[in-house]
């Protein structure tokens, strides 16, 4: 059987994918990774993910439906959107195919469990979006928010490459992601073969220009250095 990446990278790599995805209704795009042209970043949504029991920062738990409706409700009431709209599993993981049909490795290493539902917001011309991203991310349920305007239609937010910090497991860690579908290494540090499995993931993710690996020796002494002062 094929290394596989431990859930909570899967999950990590299917929202900020299923953030790039094309506006529903956008023919796909023939290089997966270039977006729609789109004249002002008005006609970018922001995509707020719901939580899941692998979700960062989401105590393990998924959105209850109390939840999921009290958003529904918060959002549909704010004045600086023009339209609200949900997106359910089944519908990310068609979508999430479609926009990503030439990489095979995507397709292989995302699952449909992997994408969370949420609600996909059209904000007015010359509303205050960074106020809304901060809004809806407050929000009991809300795992991520992603504004596709920040990844796309801005220019001066995709001129210069940015870093994600993937954390591999550590022993007798409480991280979600370290504690579920890991089968025998649960509560055990990153094994060899999941260390391959996150590489193979990184490498075949669009977008990624290079990678290094640091060790927990190195990252210790980066602390330290970074850190002398205080």
């Amino acid at each position: 059987m094929a290394d596989e990446a431990p859930s909570g990278l899967r999950s990590l790599i299917a929202v900020l994918l299923a953030g790039m995805s094309v506006l529903v209704g956008t023919p796909a795009a023939a290089d997966p990774v270039t977006a729609p042209e789109v004249s002002t970043s008005d006609e970018w949504e922001i995509a707020v993910f719901l939580c899941t029991p692998t979700t960062y920062g989401c105590h393990r738990r998924g959105a209850t439906a109390k939840e999921k409706q009290a958003l529904r409700t918060f959002l549909e009431s704010r004045p600086e959107l023009s339209g609200v709209r949900f997106v359910d599993r089944a519908s990310a993981y068609e979508s999430f195919r479609r926009d990503f049909a030439g990489n095979r490795t995507l397709l292989k290493a995302v699952r449909a469990k992997d994408l969370p539902e949420s609600f996909r917001l059209r904000v007015k011309k010359g509303a205050d979006r960074d106020r809304m991203w901060l809004a809806a991310n407050r929000r009991p349920g809300v795992g991520t928010v992603i504004d596709q305007a920040e990844i796309y239609g801005d220019p001066q937010a995709t001129a210069w490459p940015s870093d994600i910090s993937v954390f591999l497991c550590v022993k007798d860690s409480l991280m979600p992601a370290c504690l579920s579908d890991r089968g025998g290494a649960k509560g055990m540090a990153a094994t060899l073969k999941e260390k391959k499995a996150v590489v193979k993931a990184i490498e075949g993710t669009p977008g990624v220009v290079g990678y290094f690996f640091e060790d927990q020796a190195t990252a210790y002494r980066n602390f330290v250095e970074s850190y002398a002062d205080n």
